[in-house]
């Protein structure tokens, strides 16, 4: 059995351009939620446009990431845990990625919380045999999080954390948060 990884995946808003909300649209959190049956496509504007563009689009104060249509190929490694939701638009023809696959699978006796702020966790520790996806929410961070998973499958080709490292695409920062080593 290979090694599983899990990293928290993080837009890169540092040195690429990102998006935001023209108008923040009422009660989406991207906790977890699908929005697909009744979406409208939000008016977004591009954070620093002089920086490099990205592959993946980090948005603005939300848990989850915009990609170019031309990357929608990847959507199978993403799983059937997300959706794809159209952008208001724009030319470079962008599309939220909603990650609704949201797991219970932290490791509760063997991670360590933050005192101050439960939802934030301090040390990672999971129950493999729960996790059956490469990307993902938890239900111990309110799903404020997004997660992607190394050593899951037989096969790297097969998932999207190693794919975006062997295509080197841009825009995301991979965080190792545990290991099962």
């Amino acid at each position: 059995m290979r090694s599983m990884k899990v990293y928290k995946m993080i837009p890169d808003v540092e040195r690429f351009q990102s998006l935001a909300f023209r108008e923040p649209p009422e009660g989406l959190l991207f906790d977890g939620d699908s929005y697909s049956e009744n979406w409208k496509p939000p008016r977004v504007i591009i954070r620093n446009p002089s920086k490099p563009a990205p592959d993946f689009w980090g948005l603005e104060g939300i848990p989850a990431f915009a990609l170019k249509w031309s990357l929608q190929g990847l959507s199978h490694l993403m799983g059937p845990g997300g959706e794809m939701l159209k952008l208001a638009p724009l030319a470079k023809k962008l599309y939220l990625f909603n990650i609704i696959y949201v797991l219970n699978c932290l490791d509760k006796k063997a991670s360590i919380r933050n005192a101050q702020s439960p939802q934030v966790i301090e040390r990672y520790a999971f129950h493999r045999n729960r996790i059956d996806r490469g990307i993902f929410k938890l239900t111990d961070d309110g799903g404020i999080n997004m997660y992607a998973t190394e050593g899951l499958c037989a096969s790297p080709d097969d998932e999207f954390l190693p794919t975006v490292k062997k295509r080197k695409l841009k825009g995301l920062l991979f965080e190792k948060v545990w290991s099962s080593e």
